[in-house]
């Protein structure tokens, strides 16, 4: 195989080996936030007991740790055509697996923004199950249509799998996830509009101003990701590949602790008999864990994965 018939340019090779330094950039992003956040980790997650709630952390945290390995392997070290094809496979579906997980988090929570609505649930499902078939069925065409080659036959001092042929239809998958995103973004506006309106405690106002953060960071390297595949440059086609998945695992496991903290911080400054609470995320003790709180004519309780309750 020629370097002529593979038509490599030289632009795209510079591209390629400077591209290679944004993910060891977001791999240093991504340790940080977890040497940030280990210690509420130990506190809030490590010393709960089991539950559906401390296993969902576990799984969008962790996993992502051996994904973005992988990745950096992938642009940074030295294997043949096989390996980086076989690499391309394992990861990419690795991080869809986590991406799942991560927006599962995200839906939950937004139902329980919107007092497990039988719609918004409906909506909801319906909206994630067809994602995931779309994705994966977008995913495995992608996948084997892709073909590398080996830098390292240039010049000993090129590292990385280099792609001289993808198919277009991958960028579908990132108009999808926007999509998706755009979707939970608005039912999390509709109500954080109502509840701002009546009258919100600080805290929920943190809660939407978060949440808000988030999806535009997610909506943006989409969108990102979009206009760099549709570009057609092989040189930049997996520059945002591990971002995206460090984001979705930094950001929904800080959606986690976040709840998790606000819980043991309200135990310090509230009785639970004074507000009407109920079971929620890391532990399925008889204690309750409360998420969200409003008051208005009466106490409201509006949990992670429950409901609006009246006294």
């Amino acid at each position: 195989m020629s370097l002529g018939d593979r038509q490599i340019d030289i632009h795209s090779l510079v591209l390629r080996r400077t591209t290679s330094y944004a993910p060891v950039a977001c791999v240093a992003l991504f340790f940080h936030d977890y040497l940030l956040t280990i210690n509420d980790e130990c506190d809030l997650v490590w010393a709960a007991p089991w539950s559906f709630g401390k296993i969902i952390f576990l799984l969008t945290r962790y996993p992502a740790f051996i994904d973005i390995s992988l990745m950096l392997y992938y642009d940074v070290g030295n294997g043949s055509k096989d390996t980086c094809h076989l690499l391309f496979k394992i990861t990419n579906w690795m991080i869809l697996v986590g991406v799942v997980i991560a927006e599962f988090i995200m839906i939950i929570r937004v139902w329980a923004l919107w007092h497990r609505s039988r719609t918004v649930g409906g909506i909801l499902i319906v909206a994630f199950v067809a994602g995931i078939i779309i994705a994966a069925v977008i995913f495995s065409k992608f996948i084997d249509k892709r073909i590398f080659f080996q830098l390292n036959t240039l010049a000993s001092n090129l590292h990385g799998c280099f792609t001289i042929r993808q198919t277009p239809v991958y960028y579908q998958g990132y108009l999808l996830l926007m999509a998706y995103e755009s979707l939970i973004a608005g039912l999390m506006l509709a109500k954080g509009a109502f509840y701002l309106r009546h009258g919100a405690s600080s805290y929920i106002t943190r809660f939407y101003k978060d949440g808000i953060v988030y999806y535009a960071a997610l909506l943006t390297i989409s969108a990102m990701n979009v206009g760099i595949l549709l570009s057609g440059n092989p040189g930049l086609a997996d520059i945002f590949i591990v971002p995206q998945r460090a984001l979705h695992s930094i950001l929904s496991a800080r959606i986690l602790l976040n709840l998790r903290k606000d819980y043991t911080r309200r135990q310090h400054y509230s009785s639970a008999s004074s507000l009407g609470l109920e079971t929620l995320v890391f532990d399925d003790r008889d204690q309750p864990c409360p998420v969200i709180s409003t008051q208005q004519q009466n106490t409201q309780l509006v949990t992670w994965f429950g409901e609006e309750h009246d006294e």
